[in-house]
């Protein structure tokens, strides 16, 4: 059973493995890659490597379909290998039809499990699999291969706007390779400022404006921020998505007393705020993010009414609002920037 995020490997690593256990000249374990079985499951012809989807054959007719064909000898290799993606799509029904072949697998047949949900697959299923656990791919480590298909295809691409797709592609690299893709498409050079276009991403310049506005509790100037966003026809969710992620990186920026913060446009903003204030917002933003996604329709509105709680923290009356409140006092008494509210 193979359990991961989107992007990272199930499915590449299964036909690895099944080229592994079919290869007649293995190196080490490894595939050679060049043999008659190695390059017919490349290539995707081999009938005895069967894959299969589960988001559309999830139903139990499909189970005994499969395991049906189970008890057949391989045609042309030495094991049989299903690949079963996304198989937490399964019916209950489908999984209790699957289980007895599990439980008993002829000798000449493996099955790979991949899924995105572990918690969705029964427990019955789980004791009867040997589990790896893939985990996201570093920034640092899509980056350098971004770089490497970008000289192998003659692609200009500025390194700036190589960390942005690998910062979208939240350590799928599949993702990150369709969106470099994409941005190549008119054979240009992918700049910073194309890449934000075409994939609507927001700068750090814009991340860095809003967050002084919310610093200053300036509401008009932090309300024109959403403003432009929904003029321009950008999606103001995936806005809200990477304003809580530079929020994220403040938080971390000020817990860590900025060690080995480079962006500067980050660091200056992230000095403007508390730890328990960043904490207070996040909290804010966070279940604005929550109420966008149960209502998409009204995420400007939700957008809203986040900031001018967060510009105005006498708007919350909780224990997290009033420790930012005392934090931002006591910040303010420490450097002598204090200045005591005016009587109208």
């Amino acid at each position: 059973l193979f359990f991961c995020p989107r992007g990272t490997g199930k499915t590449t690593c299964a036909k690895i493995i099944a080229k592994a256990a079919n290869c007649l000249s293995p190196v080490n374990g490894s595939p050679c890659g060049v043999c008659k079985a190695c390059l017919s499951i490349e290539a995707g012809t081999a009938t005895d490597v069967i894959e299969m989807d589960a988001a559309s054959n999830n139903g139990v007719d499909n189970i005994r379909e499969l395991r049906e064909g189970v008890v057949y000898t391989p045609a042309d290799l030495k094991y049989r290998v299903y690949i079963i993606d996304e198989v937490h799509m399964l019916s209950i029904s489908a999984f209790n039809a699957l289980l007895k072949t599990l439980e008993e697998p002829p000798e000449h047949v493996i099955f790979i499990l991949a899924t995105t949900e572990l918690h969705k697959i029964p427990a019955t299923v789980l004791s009867r699999c040997q589990r790896f656990d893939f985990h996201r791919v570093s920034m640092d480590a899509i980056v350098g291969r971004l770089e490497t298909v970008c000289k192998g295809e003659s692609i200009g691409a500025e390194r700036e706007a190589l960390e942005l797709i690998a910062r979208l592609s939240q350590g799928g690299m599949r993702d990150s390779l369709n969106m470099l893709e994409y941005c190549a498409g008119d054979g240009g050079v992918i700049t910073v400022e194309k890449a934000e276009r075409l994939l609507g991403a927001a700068s750090r310049t814009l991340l860095s404006a809003i967050a002084d506005a919310v610093a200053s509790r300036d509401t008009a100037a932090a309300l024109s921020v959403i403003e432009d966003i929904y003029m321009s026809s950008r999606d103001i969710a995936v806005f809200w998505r990477e304003w809580i992620a530079f929020c994220r990186d403040m938080m971390i920026a000020l817990s860590t007393r900025m060690a080995g913060v480079r962006d500067e446009l980050l660091k200056a903003s992230a000095e403007r705020f508390t730890l328990p204030g960043i904490l207070y917002l996040l909290e804010i933003f966070m279940s604005a993010e929550t109420d966008m996604q149960r209502s998409p329709a009204n995420a400007r509105l939700y957008a809203e009414m986040a900031l001018i709680r967060a510009c105005d923290a006498t708007l919350s009356s909780g224990n997290d609002a009033l420790l930012a409140r005392i934090s931002a006092l006591e910040d303010k008494l420490a450097t002598g920037n204090f200045t005591a509210p005016r009587k109208e």
